[in-house]
């Protein structure tokens, strides 16, 4: 569960163990709590000096906590040369099976969701989806607009796609389309 302090105990445990932190992704869904952190260790910090410290720090708040080495896991590949990161919005009305029909149309074009946030809005009744995408250079992006917005039934699903320098700069401009059926 949620508890507010989880992050200050985890980033002050990595401290007193020496933690070089890489990266970090938290988000909190249905008032649940999870945390991604990549970081380095001095040589001399074992693994499970590291977990068991984590875990003694953050026994107050009742948190899981597992512990990852890259070296030992099987990652995929490095992107593709020439992949691009591209921000996409979409929304429209919630039917079941929306965010398959998403993914699946994105994985068609090998199109990696890096980041995703998803939440239904309007009591409900509609949806929108926040996604980070790693696109490869043999897809197209007219195409992966055009297809994407008629996925939704009884109208189209509001469709925004931009790259990560146009978001970074603030020009979205005439990114938004929508497509209608005949």
């Amino acid at each position: 569960a949620n508890r507010v302090g989880i992050l200050a105990a985890v980033s002050n445990a990595l401290a007193e163990l020496g933690g070089d932190l890489w990266q970090i992704s938290q988000t909190v869904v249905e008032k649940f709590f999870t945390m991604i952190i990549a970081a380095d260790f001095p040589e001399a910090r074992t693994p499970e000096v590291v977990l068991d410290h984590i875990r003694d720090v953050c026994r107050p708040y009742a948190v899981d906590v597992t512990l990852k080495t890259p070296a030992q896991e099987r990652l995929s590949e490095d992107p593709e040369e020439g992949t691009l990161r591209f921000f996409l919005t979409l929304s429209g009305a919630n039917q079941p099976g929306v965010i398959r029909l998403v993914s699946g149309r994105l994985a068609h074009d090998q199109i990696d969701i890096v980041n995703l946030e998803a939440t239904r809005i309007d009591e409900g009744r509609a949806f929108l989806f926040n996604m980070g995408l790693a696109i490869p250079p043999r897809a197209s992006l007219d195409q992966l607009k055009a297809d994407l917005a008629p996925l939704g039934q009884p109208e189209p699903f509001q469709v925004q796609l931009h790259s990560k320098d146009e978001a970074a700069g603030g020009r979205v401009a005439g990114a938004k389309m929508q497509v209608r059926q005949p």
